[in-house]
């Protein structure tokens, strides 16, 4: 299919930004666009199959596409070789099945406050092919059949040896308790990811080495409030006059 250079853009990529349109699976790869702003596979026309693109919030709002020829695209699920399947299980057109959209995470200062945030992931149900995904992404996956999902608290703050034994104990328990494997892989066993050197904490708390969190911003602050103070001043300016009239006895 030819297109007149006027009329598409090159030079973009998408990193699971959109989605194909007749599968809903996010797309990885360079994309062109036409003059009318549709999205299509491929660096430019031509290159491979060039399969509508769409972003992901929209996919729900239409069942069906047109390609490069204005030709209608039906929705894959309603194909005569996938029609009876879909009829016995109740799909409809507008009931797209899920797909984990991939998310990196962005701490918030509350995050950071507290030391720790929680973490989404979405794994394919017969294969280990992980996703982090976003919190909304994970609310819409709770019935997905096809992905396993679950939360991973994570651990940002605190003394660094202790941070990563903590993170490494986490994925361990999640894989244990999922029966699943292949987490501390797909995070690449990076346990001191997003770590923060000094958590940003309120002006009256401070750090101390083992990572607990105390009173005051150091903490000698800290230990003026429990330590009774003590006079330093000298005997010269505490003690009481002397008396000049010293009694010698006698008469």
């Amino acid at each position: 299919m030819y297109f007149p250079k006027s009329q598409i853009q090159t030079g973009f990529f998408s990193n699971n930004d959109l989605v194909i349109v007749d599968t809903g699976v996010p797309y990885i790869g360079p994309y062109f666009k036409t003059s009318n702003g549709t999205s299509y596979t491929g660096k430019e026309p031509n290159d491979g199959p060039n399969q509508q693109l769409i972003l992901p919030s929209k996919l729900n709002t239409t069942s069906n596409s047109t390609n490069l020829t204005g030709d209608t695209i039906l929705d894959p699920r309603f194909n005569r070789p996938n029609i009876v399947y879909s009829i016995l299980t109740d799909q409809t057109k507008n009931n797209i099945p899920y797909s984990p959209i991939s998310y990196f995470p962005i701490l918030t200062q509350d995050d950071k406050e507290n030391g720790e945030f929680t973490r989404y992931f979405a794994k394919k149900s017969n294969q280990n092919i992980y996703t982090e995904i976003s919190a909304t992404n994970y609310s819409l996956s709770i019935d997905s059949a096809l992905y396993l999902n679950f939360q991973l608290q994570w651990v940002i703050g605190g003394e660094k040896e202790n941070v990563r034994q903590i993170n490494a104990k986490q994925i361990g328990f999640v894989e244990k308790n999922l029966q699943i494997d292949g987490l501390g892989g797909f995070l690449r066993f990076n346990y001191l990811q997003f770590y923060q050197d000094r958590v940003n904490l309120p002006n009256d708390f401070h750090i101390m080495p083992d990572g607990s969190i105390m009173e005051g911003k150091t903490h000698e602050e800290y230990l003026k409030t429990i330590t009774p103070v003590i006079n330093t001043q000298t005997s010269a300016s505490t003690s009481s006059p002397v008396s000049n009239n010293i009694n010698r006895g006698g008469y």
